[in-house]
């Protein structure tokens, strides 16, 4: 990493980067899984598209007289993305860093903690902004509010039906199925399946939903509505602001809880030429998840650690379909 990439005088500090990633709780972050990471070495740029279904024409490929054969043109279309820098900074005092170290409390390591951790659920809320959106999702073929009547007031048969509508405007757009297809819900929606499968299915009779895991809910979602996969939208974050004293955290849900998509999620592994709802570009050439930085602030007794990432989000929403008040 060249140090020019760093703010004048602050040091990388590579070993509480380290640190942070081995000891922050990230189980609930699915920012990565919904939008994977696309690497790339340049911070904005336009990229070409192979459009879908060019290679699933049905085509007479039997041989001319002549011996020649048909012979198609393919086209791509263009696309753009851009990506920017975002940081946060965490500051402690000297003075009371050496008074701490009677109580084995390292203020650089959990400054290094506590700024990570904000930058990864801010990640985590652009994510969710840009997924779950309204106005990128527009359109009877993208999206439907279902205020008239929620998904939980409906019977399973008509979930289902709407599910298929769902599926079949995505199948006229690229032939997807199904089993192709993830749903991504808020918990209690997950949970309001369930139980309206249980209620219907004597093999869960003795079954108490309650008491089943994430994993163990979204299976039985997975199994009854055909899906490939089901991804449980658990991320919280503290909605009280900082300031200099201890307070009490209030925690709300990070992803929308009225809203579901079906949709089929991106694969970073083969980057921008796959199919999906969109990526992460990460401009590779900072660094390809996150770092950490450390300065003194002049004039006082004080450090600074400083985290910061540089990305930006990608959404292609007719890789999918969003339902808008599914729940109470």
């Amino acid at each position: 990493m060249s140090k020019g990439w760093f703010v004048h005088g602050a040091t990388e500090l590579p070993e509480i980067r380290d640190i942070v990633r081995e000891e922050l709780v990230e189980d609930e972050f699915i920012a990565s899984k919904l939008l994977p990471e696309v690497f790339v070495t340049e911070p904005m740029a336009k990229i070409r598209v192979i459009s879908a279904g060019q290679d699933k024409r049905v085509v007479d490929t039997s041989r001319a007289f002549n011996g020649s054969y048909k012979r198609v043109k393919w086209g791509m279309g263009s696309d753009f993305y851009e990506t920017e820098v975002y940081g946060i900074e965490a500051s402690w005092d000297n003075m009371e860093a050496m008074a701490n170290e009677t109580v084995q409390i390292n203020e650089r390591t959990e400054s290094g903690l506590i700024a990570t951790g904000i930058l990864k659920t801010s990640r985590e809320a652009r994510v969710s902004e840009a997924l779950f959106n309204t106005t990128t999702f527009t359109g009877a073929d993208y999206y439907k509010d279902e205020t008239a009547k929620k998904h939980s007031a409906m019977t399973l048969d008509e979930i289902s039906e709407a599910y298929k509508a769902a599926q079949g405007k995505l199948f006229k757009r690229y032939g997807l199925r199904m089993h192709h297809l993830t749903q991504i819900a808020h918990p209690d929606y997950i949970d309001m399946l369930v139980k309206k499968i249980a209620k219907d299915n004597t093999i869960y009779a003795t079954t108490n939903v309650a008491l089943m895991t994430k994993e163990e809910q979204g299976e039985v979602v997975r199994k009854y509505f055909g899906l490939k996969e089901i991804v449980s939208t658990t991320a919280p974050y503290n909605n009280i602001p900082f300031s200099d004293d201890e307070n009490t955290p209030n925690f709300e849900d990070i992803y929308p809880r009225q809203m579901m998509i079906l949709g089929v999620l991106s694969q970073g592994s083969v980057g921008f030429k796959g199919p999906g709802l969109g990526w992460q570009a990460v401009f590779s050439k900072f660094t390809k998840d996150f770092e950490i930085e450390e300065y003194a602030e002049p004039g006082t007794d004080g450090q600074v650690i400083r985290a910061k990432e540089w990305r930006g989000t990608k959404v292609r929403e007719d890789w999918g379909f969003l339902f808008d008040n599914v729940i109470v």
